[in-house]
């Protein structure tokens, strides 16, 4: 294991652990401002100076969203977005003796999703508002996407883009929104959810992980010994790296789902019928009422 992959797991670990805290703290405001600060340290200590770029990122995409025309402001920071991305990735083709790390470079393209998805919902939410003038049967989808009662501002990307669960891994603003603000995550059995999402998978992962990494390394692939290895033997080697790449990847998505469900954020009730990347799909009058109840 690779000294990247040990401090990627720290943190995921760190993030599980945490959201028993977090998910304890009642007031809103206090909850974005301990989750922005915790994320942001999580930057700095995995970037250092390398978090100007994470910076950069949230200001010119905070002032896209707030500022460019809803009709268009996805594209713009799409577009903006994702070329800034490459541009980091492939600094050496421009002649710049420069690289990032490689958890930086997790961090960033992690953001960089977020925060077009935020855009592209936003412009959702415009699109359903504009057209519910002419289809009042739209309304309640409308206000599903970013919600009537909340105006969107620069602190709130920032809040968004920094908080700690998303920073090793992804979110979408509603649940974003909806764990602040709405009480649904008091109500869920997290411990129970954790250890069903945790147990059997991430220790069959791990062990896959650990043993093709002992086994069929991918640093050999870089040694003299590999090259003059036959043509068949070095195709066939490309099935366990594989198999320990996916091993990996799935190991760091099953525990950052877990850091989700500990800080109680994507918590809805069953019969919002929930689906992924999605949310709550029916009842949401029924969701409104236990909002204001609780309110």
């Amino acid at each position: 294991m690779s000294f990247d992959d040990i401090i990627y797991l720290f943190f995921l670990m760190f993030s599980i652990g945490f959201g028993t805290y977090y998910r304890k703290i009642e007031n809103p405001k206090s909850r974005k401002h301990i989750g922005a600060a915790v994320g942001f340290l999580i930057v700095l200590a995995v970037s250092r100076l390398h978090s100007i770029h994470i910076l950069i990122t949230i200001l010119v995409n905070g002032a896209i969203i707030l500022y460019v025309d809803k009709r268009f402001c996805h594209l713009v920071s799409f577009f903006l977005s994702f070329v800034y991305l490459i541009f980091l990735r492939t600094t050496v083709y421009f002649g710049l003796p420069y690289s990032i790390p490689s958890h930086t470079n997790l961090i960033q393209m992690i953001l960089t999703l977020k925060l077009v998805g935020l855009a592209f919902e936003v412009n959702s939410a415009y699109t359903k508002k504009a057209q519910n003038k002419a289809t009042p049967a739209l309304k309640n989808e409308a206000e599903t996407e970013i919600g009537d009662d909340y105006v969107l501002d620069f602190s709130h990307v920032f809040y968004y883009a920094l908080n700690y669960v998303g920073v090793l891994t992804g979110k979408v603003q509603k649940t974003f929104y909806d764990h602040l603000y709405k009480p649904f995550h008091q109500y869920d059995d997290y411990k129970t959810a954790a250890l069903k999402k945790f147990f059997p998978l991430v220790p069959i992962y791990a062990i896959v992980y650990l043993l093709t990494d002992y086994l069929w390394p991918l640093s050999y692939t870089q040694s003299q010994d590999f090259e003059e290895r036959s043509f068949l033997y070095r195709y066939w080697y490309i099935w366990p790296t594989f198999l320990n790449f996916r091993a990996r990847i799935y190991i760091g998505l099953t525990l950052s789902e877990c850091s989700c469900i500990m800080a109680g954020l994507g918590v809805y009730p069953d019969f919002a019928n929930s689906q992924p990347g999605n949310g709550p799909t029916t009842n949401f009058n029924k969701l409104t009422e236990i909002w204001y109840a609780y309110a």
